[in-house]
This record gives structure tokens, sequence and C-alpha cells, in this order.
């Protein structure tokens, strides 16, 4: 017997306006629903969709703004939230994994072959592959172009955490 096998993208990884509209509401009980829609509608438009970007963007109960949509302290703490969440990611990879996202950052859209260049550690393609797949994780964004070649992007805010990690202090 054939098991049907399903293809997730990433716009099924997203959330929708009405589901993060819920999300705020959840989490901050105490906004009116003119508030809980002008919030969601900021963090929604700010996170395009990304789960992982709603859920830092949106305050932690009793830290409402005043003057709602998305505060400096809302962005402050979407800063922590990546930064936190790209440590663990980090101590998690392999030593070859690290240098592999941090030179990945470099670039939007990374392919194997690409992942391959920028590899300092003379990779072949299907390292470089098989490197990718373990931290599909990781990565917002995982698609195969018409050709059948996979391509994978960072969320925007994991991307700029690993640039600023991967520049060379000064």
């Amino acid at each position: 017997a054939r098991i049907p096998i399903a293809s997730v993208t990433g716009d099924d990884l997203t959330f929708t306006r009405e589901q993060t509209r819920a999300l705020v509401a959840l989490r901050l009980p105490g906004l009116r629903e003119d508030e809980i829609d002008a919030v969601a509608a900021a963090v929604h438009d700010e996170a395009r969709g990304w789960a992982l970007a709603t859920m830092a963007l949106i305050e932690a109960p009793g830290d409402a703004p005043a003057n709602p949509p998305v505060s400096a302290r809302s962005r402050a703490n979407a800063r922590v939230f990546v930064r936190d969440h790209v440590d663990r990611m980090l101590h998690s990879a392999t030593p070859n994994e690290r240098d592999l996202l941090l030179r990945t950052s470099l670039i939007e859209e990374i392919s194997p072959a690409i992942a391959m260049r920028l590899s300092d550690s003379g990779i072949d393609d299907d390292t470089a592959a098989e490197a990718l797949v373990r931290l599909e994780s990781v990565t917002s964004r995982v698609w195969d172009d018409e050709h059948g070649q996979r391509w994978y992007r960072h969320h925007d805010l994991i991307r700029e955490e690993l640039l600023r990690r991967a520049r060379p202090a000064r």
C-alpha cells in the first residue's frame, strides 16, 4: 500500500492575518478589540506571516504598548528572541554546519552548489546538499525550482543575526 506524501512549503508554515489576530488575542488578553486588530495588523505586516517572527514581535502579557502597533520594546524583544534562537541553532550544529550557516547568510537564496562554493572546508555538492537538508528546520523556506534544484532561504531576522555574527569584529 502506498502512503500519500504531502508537500509542505514555506507558505504552509506562515500565519494568516486571522491566525495572527487570534494569537495576539490569546497572548495579550487585556487588549480591546480595536487594539487587538491594530497590533495584529502591525505584527502580521512586520513578520510577513512567519511564525518565528510573529511570536517574537508579540509582546509578553503585561507589556502591551500603550499605543499599538509595534513598539520599540517589541522590536527589542524580537531581537533577543531571534538572538537566543540563533544561539540554540548554532550550538546544536556541527562545526561545518555552523560555518555553512554563517556563510550562507551572505546571500538570500542558497542551493547546494552555492553552499559548496561558499564552504571553506572543500565539501562536494552532495555533502553540501546533505548539510542543507539537516539545516532545513532552521531555514525559513525550502522549494524546488522548475529544474528540480532545491533552494533554501533563511528568514530575514535569522539572516540578519547570522550576518551580524559572520562579520569580523572591529
